[in-house]
């Protein structure tokens, strides 16, 4: 992959990331939906017992624990953790729990199989109270590197919003109900999340390659499907 700037060249992820991204950066523009993020509609039905699960086997993860050692960068590692630590944070600190089993769940595999995703990855994100993902701009080249227009990130909601719960694409502060789809602009918008309640917030997150059926679902957007 050439990117626009080698990352070899920063100590920072932040600032490489940055540097290769056409966010505007501009604290005084406020985003809209459909700027860099886009609703796509809505998973309805009853996947509480499902829940129950994903929560129960969840397990708590930092920057250097979220993905298999095989397929880490340790240059990327080191620049993500000096971002943290040169702002006064604990570089070691918990982000959020993954459950990496979402194709076991009835409810999260129907979910998963209505995209129709090539080289996919889900995780299922269940973030506790006073965990937190620090702002970053994704980096998700792998998944396609010959052309990274085909490589999506959708998140689906699957507990509703509340008070604390903080999900933040660019400047827009999100709001959501359970079964909420969206996706987003992951090379160049800078996103956070953090959980300040005493409930987690949980949340299916899918990266993968495009393909016709994906394509064909985006087609339908706003769609409704019921699991």
């Amino acid at each position: 992959m050439d990117y626009l700037t080698n990352p070899k060249d920063y100590n920072s992820n932040w600032e490489w990331t940055k540097s290769n991204s056409t966010y505007h950066f501009d604290n005084d523009i406020e985003d809209r939906l459909g700027d860099y993020f886009w609703p796509l509609g809505k998973f309805e039905g009853d996947w509480s017992e499902d829940l129950s699960k994903i929560i129960e086997e969840s397990h708590a993860v930092n920057w250097s624990t979220r993905q298999p050692v095989s397929n880490f960068s340790d240059t990327f590692l080191d620049m993500e953790e000096y971002d943290i630590k040169n702002a006064g944070g604990d570089e070691k600190g918990m982000v959020t729990q993954f459950n990496r089993n979402a194709l076991e769940y009835d409810s999260t595999r129907k979910m998963i199989e209505v995209f129709g995703l090539d080289n996919l990855q889900a995780r299922l994100h269940v973030q506790t109270t006073g965990q937190m993902w620090h702002r970053h701009i994704d980096k998700l080249y792998k998944f396609h590197e010959e052309d990274p227009s085909k490589i999506l990130r959708i998140h689906i909601m699957l507990t509703d919003w509340e008070p604390g719960h903080f999900f933040q694409y660019g400047n827009l502060d999100y709001r959501w109900k359970a079964g909420d789809v969206n996706y987003f602009d992951w090379r160049n918008l800078p996103h956070s999340t953090a959980n300040t309640t005493y409930s987690p917030r949980v949340s299916l997150q899918l990266t993968g390659v495009k393909t016709e059926k994906t394509e064909e679902l985006f087609s339908q957007a706003p769609f409704s499907i019921e699991i």
